[in-house]
């Protein structure tokens, strides 16, 4: 039976969103061809109709990932209020409790950096280009001297961010993993300097 390409793309979608949503849950390694597509109630040889193999599946994935966060890390920067900065913000609600405790809907850095880091050259590739767009987003929150030193904060704080949800998932110490979530925004908004955004107090008075 043959379907429109319009179904098709439908299709692929929802395989696509589902692989997404298991693979940060489960990891890459704890979901095969099999789970995903029955997940989507589809038959497993329908899979290679959309993708020629799970490594590129694996790759889009993270590409889809990606491009939700930087839809939340837009939200974020546009949402400073109250004399918090955009980078404030961002630290807050990155190593927030609903993030740690939703991975299948979360960052896929600290979900799947590290099988990806042992993975396939195309889902790495994907991955490197990815993290060089989501620190340029930094970039534009980040107050520094020069455009090199503006970068360097900016992969600081994303691997700061990324190793204190790491850290906070991985224990099964409830009180401690909050600990850890509390101490890193303390942290990092104390050490950070403030985003471009930021004015001084005594000029947030006058305005």
């Amino acid at each position: 039976m043959r379907y429109s390409k319009e179904h098709k793309a439908r299709t692929r979608e929802k395989i696509l969103k589902i692989a997404c949503r298991c693979f940060r849950e489960k990891g890459i390694n704890g979901v095969s061809v099999v789970d995903l597509m029955a997940a989507a109630d589809l038959t497993h040889g329908g899979f290679y109709s959309h993708f020629a193999s799970k490594d590129s599946l694996v790759a889009e994935a993270v590409r889809h990932g990606f491009e939700e966060r930087f839809q939340y890390l837009q939200r974020w920067g546009r949402d400073a209020r109250n004399g918090e900065s955009p980078l404030e913000v961002v630290i807050k609600n990155y190593l927030s409790q609903p993030h740690r405790d939703n991975a299948a809907t979360g960052c896929p850095i600290p979900a799947l950096g590290a099988e990806i880091a042992r993975g396939s050259t195309k889902a790495r590739t994907v991955l490197t280009a990815k993290l060089k767009e989501i620190i340029g987003v930094l970039d534009g929150f980040a107050e520094a001297r020069t455009p090199r030193e503006r970068r360097a904060k900016s992969i600081g704080l994303l691997s700061a961010l990324v190793g204190a949800m790491v850290l906070a998932r991985a224990t099964n110490d409830p009180d401690f993993s909050n600990a850890i979530l509390r101490a890193s925004k303390r942290f990092l908004v104390e050490t950070l300097p403030a985003s471009k955004e930021r004015l001084p107090r005594s000029r947030r008075r006058e305005r």
